[in-house]
């Protein structure tokens, strides 16, 4: 890594509602004399941060090879504070990025699967789980005649080994499996379900579970099938909902031994598709290819 000091950049925004973070921030920052754009995240040492640091550190820390993973580059701390410097990337969120579509949709997302198949498949190599796959995570960085995909922030990646992880999950977009707290029986198909998710509020123009208390979402995510509407084509519900299968436990979880718990929700991990390739070969077999994204393309040159 570099040798970064704070002093050697100046802060042009937040890139966070500081209102709701309670322990760290993040900035858009400038290299002084490169005029680089970074990304900063910042936190303070504090008794009641220890734990937020350590996974700050664990992400800062993560080494990935495919340029589409967030690799930080400096990381400068002292007795009070610790800051580490990722790279900026001029992108949209997808969900943001897909409603300017000028081109067919249904294309992007099979040119966008196909992208996002290496970084899938290296984060499952290294027995990673992401575990906060959603739409602000996934990034579109476009030029004239294609995108590039950024998968970003793994500040709640673990690996299923760890037994000192606390409870975290985003409502609607994370698998009963982390909802349930049993890291134990998370893996590849854990992030594989969130992405199904994201497809799926891609399609529908919106989250699926949608309620006003969040126990009732965190039912939904636990027990209910995703419900599409016409927006969403035929086959490709099939295959969101097999990214997304889950078997409902029937009854509350506190009247459900953990033991019984981990046997139910294990079927419906298992009735998932094994990796991005697999599901970029049944899309292969089964949907044709919409050339209006070729045509938007050689208009564009």
């Amino acid at each position: 890594m570099n040798t970064f000091s704070p002093s050697d950049f100046k802060i042009i925004r937040s890139l966070t509602d500081e209102k709701n973070r309670k322990f760290n921030r993040v900035y858009l920052c400038e290299h002084i004399i490169s005029g680089d754009k970074f990304v900063l995240k910042y936190i303070k040492k504090t008794d009641k941060n220890q734990k937020h640091l350590q996974k700050l550190l664990f992400e800062a820390n993560l080494q990935f090879k495919h340029t589409s993973l967030p690799n930080f580059i400096g990381i400068y701390q002292n007795e009070n504070e610790l800051f580490c410097f990722k790279k900026f990337v001029e992108a949209s969120p997808i969900n943001i990025f897909f409603k300017k579509l000028k081109y067919s949709k249904t294309e992007f997302i099979r040119l966008f699967l196909n992208k996002i198949e290496p970084v899938f498949a290296e984060i499952q190599t290294m027995g990673l789980v992401h575990s906060d796959i959603k739409p602000s995570n996934i990034l579109i960085e476009k030029n004239e005649k294609d995108f590039n995909v950024h998968l970003i922030d793994f500040g709640l990646s673990f690996y299923p080994n760890e037994t000192n992880r606390e409870l975290v999950y985003s409502l609607s977009y994370s698998a009963p499996e982390l909802v349930l707290n049993l890291l134990d029986l998370a893996c590849h198909k854990t992030d594989i379900y969130s992405l199904g998710i994201c497809l799926f509020q891609l399609f529908e123009g919106e989250i699926p579970f949608k309620q006003s208390h969040p126990g009732m979402i965190t039912h939904l995510q636990i027990n209910s099938p995703l419900e599409f509407s016409y927006k969403t084509p035929k086959k490709w519900r099939e295959i969101i909902q097999k990214m997304c299968v889950k078997q409902p436990l029937l009854a509350p979880p506190h009247q459900i031994n953990i033991e019984k718990q981990k046997e139910i929700i294990q079927k419906g991990i298992e009735g998932r598709y094994n990796s991005i390739k697999e599901i970029n070969k049944v899309i292969e077999n089964i949907i044709p290819k919409d050339y209006g994204v070729k045509k938007w393309f050689f208009f564009r040159r």
